[in-house]
């Protein structure tokens, strides 16, 4: 027996002393097998007989039984193989800690078995995979402090039944759970038997109603985040009394009301009550916070001054109240005793902004956002002494002079948004030693050349400022530009080949001569060229075939002579491909109908001809097809209705799909809505004939709906469906050879803004559907053969005489004619009263007028007789009465002149 225990002792001490016992490792080892590791790296190690070694597994240090187990992983994720995956998991009856979080069980539900892991203390499943109901097994962990189910497809059904029996649950996290059948009342009871709990997030989406009262009961609770729901109603006033809460998120719901006292949260750290609709002003009881570190009040509708008494809250890191109605002055003196502060952001208000030239702040900023501040003067001296600020935003303000030159040199700074003030000046002949990411100076008023840029330069943005001379032949050969705006310079030359590296490109709107760079043939990354308004020639005769990746392609305004090539077709992510403006010929060829994701065709004012192809109006996505001054004939297409697009009268589509593979800038933290295309040189602008007058659209571009067939040879008449277009903005079939009578069915089409039918062959009446038409703000029916009476109602009466002219048999008001006939439908023909000769007067006047008389008197009986005879007949009744209605009218417009 004594060698037995040597030997005993000798094998426990080559296994590590100890050893799991073997139907868990057992179990262990099946669970292995019925999993994929893909990478062979979480569970490499196991093997052997000591389970204990193997990686992610704890052992008690006495009994040895497998306490935890932790195969948390984002990088070398397992996943399901078949079966019930966590059924070998059971058999660890003193498990106390589980983690399979970041993994991808995808198509595997909780087993209701989960449950017979009464040791469970530690229990993590989020972003696993999980689908399915939430089973109640889990109820039978009693001993359970910290559950997180979040980020899976799971449903919370007969609201947490199983969340009784958890005593001892101090942190709950069910971001993401499904609960949209889950009642206010479900809810407040749940909550009201958690007392042990200190941390609370549900991020679902589907809460609703007012926040639980419950909350109340949960005195210990210190973190609370509710954020991204549909909460509506005002912050409760339960929430004050929980003296123990250090961070309170009740972000991106629909919150009302004013912003209660937060006096009795001495504790409070984190506040977050941005993106909901709170107004009022911001409460003073905020500078009693002395714990709060980040305060984020951003995107609602708050009003008045901020208080200057946040200059108390030393602790402060994060200020962040951008995008409210906020007035007054901001200046050093709500900031002077801010010595933590790193993040400040107030842009998007009514503020203005008033920092002393000689201000030393005590803080060390890292980002600073006070765009649309109505700062004035020059550059902001204090930004000198901040030595580790990496974002900047001073955007729509007006500061002038010239951008001073140590800020090219902060080597911290990634993010630098200076667009749309008044700066001028000379940029620096190299950026090579700058940190610069992101670079945005558009909108003022630089001049000079383009800079020798940093490799690590993401985005260049210069645009609609006074640079002049070439662009730098490397310019695309920096290892990180992806996205590069020059449009609305002065900039000459020819296009460098390199630009064929860069993702998005604008050159629009300078002064670029020669042809079409060649390796555009093999850009296989490029999604957006814009390369319009300059004076570029030559042939569009590219191979598009080898650029999988275009979304948008706008060559208008330059002197291209070619077809469309066909290559075209194999770009199937295209958007918006709008070549007007140019000298392209040929026929629309029918693979147009390929590009399936197209918005935008705009083919204005060319040398196209022939018929418009039935497969344009097979587009699901077109918003706006302007095909005007060109040479096209034939009808238009009788299933133009089929526009799916623009039978909605919402906006079903974004006109613009942005890439969103920037590098990783707390710029995105600065601004949020940095990509707002609209008031930058991001935005996508076109020139649409709207009103008889051209009209840039950026901002609203996505709201427009278009259909430009002016100034053609279109025959025919215009289809009867057409009014299915409801969600149509502008119809324009003016100047072409259009026939037939103005379809009713145009009166459903509720959006119209713009309609013009002018000068064509168009007949008959004016439809009084048309009346119904409330946002119509220009009509053009001039130079056809309309007739009848102008329709008085709806939007008609703002209408003037040149809307209508030209049209022979058209009456009304607005052309100041009076319509005359049966139904005053017709006018009134011009009546020349007769010469008198003043030398030729009988003298048997009186005799005259008594044979006047006579003869009145024998006609007014005779008629009376007739006329009587007919009224008093039913059939002629009604004939008859109107009849007179007319004679008596028309006497009385006869006398009136």
């Amino acid at each position: 027996m004594f060698w037995v225990a040597v030997a005993l002792l000798l094998f426990l001490q080559l296994n590590g002393g100890h050893s799991c016992p073997s139907h868990e490792r057992d179990s262990l080892l099946r669970f292995k097998a019925s999993v994929v590791d893909p990478y062979n790296v979480l569970l490499n190690s196991w093997q052997g007989f000591n389970c204990c070694e193997w990686n992610g597994i704890q052992c008690h240090p006495h009994t040895t039984h497998v306490i935890r187990l932790d195969l948390h992983s984002p990088f070398y994720a397992l996943s399901n193989n078949s079966g019930d995956v966590l059924s070998p998991l059971f058999n660890l009856g003193q498990l106390e800690h589980l983690d399979l979080s970041w993994n991808n069980f995808s198509g595997v539900s909780i087993p209701p078995g989960l449950g017979r892991l009464k040791s469970l203390r530690y229990l993590c499943l989020s972003d696993a995979g999980f689908i399915g109901d939430i089973p109640t097994e889990l109820g039978n962990m009693s001993t359970l402090q910290y559950l997180d189910l979040s980020d899976n497809a799971l449903r919370m059904m007969q609201m947490w039944t199983w969340t009784g029996n958890m005593r001892d649950l101090q942190e709950l996290i069910l971001d993401g759970v499904k609960m949209s059948g889950v009642e206010n009342n479900e809810l407040d009871d749940a909550l009201s038997t958690m007392y042990t709990l200190s941390r609370l997030q549900m991020s679902n989406r589907d809460l609703s109603g007012e926040i639980p009262h419950s909350l109340a009961n949960l005195t210990n609770l210190t973190h609370l985040y509710l954020e991204g729901n549909y909460f509506n109603g005002s912050i409760p006033s339960v929430l004050l009394s929980l003296p123990r809460l250090t961070e309170l998120d009740l972000s991106t719901n629909v919150l009302t009301g004013k912003i209660p006292s937060l006096a009795n949260l001495p504790s409070l750290a984190d506040l977050d009550l941005s993106n909901n609709l709170l107004n009022g002003k911001i409460p003073t009881s905020i500078g009693q916070l002395l714990s709060l570190e980040s305060l984020d009040l951003s995107h609602n509708k708050l009003e008045g001054a901020i208080p200057v008494n946040i200059s108390n809250l030393s602790k402060l890191g994060n200020l962040l109240l951008h995008s409210n109605r906020l007035w007054g002055d901001f200046s050093e003196s709500h900031l002077n005793n801010l010595s933590q502060l790193v993040y400040v952001q107030v842009s998007g208000n009514l503020l203005t902004v008033k920092f002393s030239p000689t201000w030393i702040p005590k803080f060390s900023l890292q980002t600073l956002g006070l765009s649309s501040c109505n700062i004035e003067g020059g550059f902001p001296t204090f930004l000198i002494t901040q030595y580790e600020i990496n974002s900047v935003d001073l955007s729509n303000n007006s500061l002038a002079g010239n951008i001073p030159q140590w800020i090219w040199g902060v080597q911290s700074l990634g993010f630098l948004n200076l667009s749309h003030n008044h700066f001028a000046g000379v940029l620096p002949h190299s950026l090579m030693g700058s940190q610069f990411g992101i670079l945005d100076l558009h909108s003022n008023n630089l001049q000079g050349q383009l800079p020798i840029l940093s490799n690590g330069l993401w985005l260049l943005d210069v645009s609609e400022n006074q640079l002049s001379g070439p662009i730098p032949a490397e310019i695309g050969e920096y290892r990180k530009l992806g996205y590069l705006s020059l449009s609305r310079n002065h900039l000459n030359g020819s296009i460098p080949s390199s630009i064929c590296k860069i993702d998005i490109v604008d050159l629009s709107k300078n002064k670029l001569t020669g042809n079409l760079p060649a390796c555009l043939e093999n850009s296989s990354s490029i999604e957006m060229l814009n390369l319009e308004n300059n004076h570029l020639e030559g042939n569009l005769s590219l191979q598009f075939a080898n650029m999988p990746s275009l979304q948008t392609l706008k060559l208008g305004g330059n002197g291209l002579n070619s077809y469309i090539p066909s290559s075209l077709a194999m770009c199937t992510q295209l958007e918006i491909l709008d070549l007007n403006n140019n000298k392209m010929r040929g026929n629309i060829p029918n693979w147009i109908g390929k590009l399936s994701n197209l918005k935008i065709l705009i083919l204005r004012s060319n040398r196209f001809e022939g018929k418009i192809p039935l497969e344009v109006t097979t587009l699901p996505l077109l918003q706006i097809l302007d095909l005007s001054s060109n040479r096209f004939s034939g009808i238009i297409p009788v299933n133009i209705s089929s526009l799916q697009a623009m039978r909605n009268q919402t906006v079903t589509t974004e006109i613009f799909h942005f890439p969103v593979h920037f590098p990783d800038y707390s710029w995105s933290f600065l601004n949020p809505n940095f990509l707002d295309r609209s008031s930058s040189s991001f935005a996508d602008r076109e020139t649409i004939i709207n009103k008889a007058r051209e009209m840039e659209y950026a901002r609203s571009l996505a709201l427009v709906k278009c259909i430009d067939f002016s100034n053609n040879n279109l025959a025919g008449g215009i289809p009867q469906n057409i009014g299915l277009l409801e969600g149509l903005v502008i119809l324009n079939i003016s100047r072409n050879h259009i026939t037939g009578e103005i379809p009713k069915s145009l009166g459903k089409m509720v959006q119209l803004e713009s309609l013009d039918l002018s000068h064509n062959q168009l007949s008959g009446e004016i439809p009084l559907e048309l009346q119904s038409l409330t946002f119509l703000g220009y009509l053009g029916l001039s130079h056809n053969h309309l007739s009848g009476k102008i329709p008085q109602g709806g939007q008609f009466y703002t209408f003037e005489a040149t809307s209508f002219s030209n049209n022979a048999d058209l009456c009304g008001l607005q052309l100041n004619t009076t319509c005359c006939g049966l139904h005053q439908n017709k006018s009134c023909p011009a009546s020349t009263p007769p010469a008198i000769n003043v030398d030729k007067i009988d003298d048997d006047e009186d005799e005259d007028i008594w044979w006047g008389v006579g003869l009145g008197i024998s006609f007014a009986i005779g008629f009376s007789i007739v006329i009587g005879v007919l009224c008093l007949t039913t059939n002629w009744s009604c004939k008859c009465i109107l009849m007179m209605d007319n004679i008596i009218i028309y006497l009385f417009e006869r006398f009136r002149k």
